[in-house]
């Protein structure tokens, strides 16, 4: 690849993952009203379990869509056009689905 055509590519993943984390910043900014605005009475753990779930929402959220999005249509061109072998390709590609739901295992897991 050309470093004009690297440049670009490299600006519309920038771009990619901008849009979507300007897209997930209404979910954290409610999460962030719910977590300061409330305070409950007996319970000493509420803010770390309000905490703990918000991290597994966000993980879960947009942005982990996206960024796993990204990665396997990058991956996905760059073995296409034979830059990377086709077995390191499925590897970051798996690697990159495994990643990308390890909140959703979890919580399963833990259910």
């Amino acid at each position: 690849m050309s470093s004009k055509k690297s440049v670009v590519f490299g600006i519309l993943v920038l771009a990619a993952i901008v849009v979507s984390v300007l897209l997930d910043m209404d979910l954290i900014s409610a999460a962030h009203a719910q977590v300061s605005g409330g305070g409950s009475g007996g319970d000493p753990f509420a803010k770390v379990n309000t905490k703990g779930g918000e991290l597994a929402g966000w993980l879960r959220g947009k942005i982990a869509v996206s960024i796993t999005t990204v990665v396997i249509i990058v991956v996905g061109l760059l073995m296409l056009m034979s830059r990377i072998s086709h077995l390191v390709g499925v590897r970051i590609i798996l690697g990159a689905l495994l990643v990308g739901g390890a909140a959703g295992i979890a919580e399963w897991a833990y259910q």
